[in-house]
């Protein structure tokens, strides 16, 4: 299915309208679904994707709900799409660009969020390869390419990371080695999070940002997954980070209750939101945890993992943390949960927490 005509048009739209109200999102996904489209993947690798709410999962001792997705007759498309994924030939000499993009470069090789930063910049001359749905300056926002749910959108910084705000592991540290060559994860600014926070608020989105050793499958480009808030796949969310259900720690601050898992949750009634945020999380960072991270209206949710030595990229995810399940093999999700995530109290959150508005 393609969206060239009006009949696939509406194909998409009743497809669609299995998870979201159309009325509200309709507009928005056809503008989506055309963005995606520019990447040779067609709008029907999500046909018969589902989810089941009332998937239950035991952890110590206790059952717990989850909602699980269920992969469509499209799931299998990914692999064969990624596989002949088609090359990128930029319209313009890289030092034309107005960014600072990682394109073929013989060190760094490619980066595919500097091609999705330049496909955007050339659409302004050639509107047939817009891969842009929002545009907000210093970010661009382009669909997924190999999109899990309708909606499902990256938040991409213009420019390639910058590796002075990047953590350098240190020699001798044994905890969580990246591969060769690889920094860890980019130090987030207040700026960046204001930003995020306020774009997912005023357009009903959740987002997502994975650890470099957590799924984050470009690593040297910083981004965010963004998914529609109203998605069935979301339902559990505010059961989960009930603010009235929690060990309160500081105003804004707390660790929820209605989950087995360690987590910790900052909220915009907290002093010096976007501050205390960055400075939790870049601590994290730069004491070489590894943590996912999401945002879900008012709030941040830090989600820790284990102090494991003996892997690369463990693929957990940060939906996890609101009970949302995005792996087709959940047996295999939550053998690795078990594995690598703390459950209630085993996260030391104090050694983080110093913070001075």
């Amino acid at each position: 299915m393609s969206l060239a005509t009006q009949e696939e048009k509406d194909k998409f739209l009743q497809e669609a309208s299995r998870h979201l109200d159309i009325d509200k999102w309709g507009d928005f996904l056809l503008r989506w679904g055309k963005a995606l489209e520019t990447y040779s993947t067609p709008v029907s690798i999500l046909e018969g994707t589902g989810y089941d709410n009332e998937f239950k999962v035991n952890f110590s001792g206790k059952d717990w709900g989850f909602v699980r997705l269920i992969p469509g007759s499209g799931w299998n498309m990914r692999r064969a799409l990624m596989a002949k994924q088609p090359p990128f030939f930029p319209a313009k000499n890289i030092e034309e660009y107005d960014a600072k993009l990682v394109l073929n470069d013989e060190v760094q090789g490619k980066c595919f969020m500097c091609e999705n930063i330049a496909q955007g910049i050339d659409a302004k001359d050639n509107p047939s390869i817009d891969n842009v749905v929002f545009e907000l300056g210093k970010y661009f926002i382009t669909p997924g390419r190999y999109p899990r749910d309708p909606g499902h959108c990256l938040w991409v910084p213009v420019d390639h990371d910058d590796n002075s705000k990047r953590v350098v592991p240190q020699e001798g540290n044994k905890l969580y080695i990246p591969e060769e060559g690889k920094t860890r994860g980019a130090l987030i600014t207040p700026q960046e999070l204001e930003a995020i926070v306020k774009f997912c608020q005023e357009n009903h989105f959740i987002a997502a940002r994975n650890h470099v050793l957590d799924g984050m499958s470009v690593p040297a480009h910083d981004h965010w997954h963004l998914h529609i808030i109203d998605l069935y796949s979301y339902d559990l969310a505010p059961h989960v980070l009930d603010q009235a259900n929690s060990w309160t720690l500081t105003k804004g601050v707390y660790i929820p209750k209605n989950t087995p898992f360690d987590g910790l949750v900052i909220t915009q009634d907290a002093s010096g939101f976007s501050g205390m945020a960055c400075n939790v999380i870049n601590n994290l960072e730069k004491d070489n945890q590894v943590f996912t991270l999401l945002i879900y209206k008012d709030r941040i949710h830090i989600s820790p993992r284990k102090n494991i030595h003996d892997h690369r990229r463990i693929q957990i995810g940060a939906e996890m943390q609101i009970h949302s399940l995005d792996d087709p093999n959940p047996g295999e999700a939550i053998n690795r949960i078990k594995q690598y995530v703390p459950m209630q109290n085993e996260f030391n959150w104090q050694q983080y927490l110093d913070y001075s508005d």
